[in-house]
C-alpha cells in the first residue's frame, strides 16, 4: 500500500506547541480548560485508534505466519 506524500498531523503533536508554557499559553481559564479538554479529548482518541489499528495488525501478521507454517509442514507431510 503506498504512502501518502504528506502524513496528516495528529491533534497531539500540535497540542504539545498549542498548550506549552513554552509557547506563551494562558494560565487556566475556564474556556481554555474546555478548550484543552476537547482537544485532548481528540487526541486521545486518536491514540486508542493507532493502538487499536497496531493491536489488529500484530493479530493478522500472526494469523498469516501460523497459516503459512501449517502449509509448509502440510507440504513436506
Amino acid at each position: 500500500m503506498p504512502l501518502p506524500h504528506k502524513m496528516l498531523q495528529l491533534l497531539l503533536d500540535s497540542c504539545r506547541t498549542k498548550y506549552s508554557w513554552a509557547s506563551g499559553a494562558r494560565r487556566g481559564t475556564p474556556s481554555t480548560r474546555e478548550l484543552l479538554q476537547k482537544d485532548l479529548d481528540i487526541a486521545i482518541g486518536e491514540i486508542d485508534g493507532l493502538m487499536t489499528g497496531m493491536h489488529y495488525q500484530d493479530h493478522y501478521q500472526d494469523q498469516q505466519r501460523r497459516l503459512s507454517a501449517q502449509q509448509v509442514q502440510s507440504r513436506h507431510i
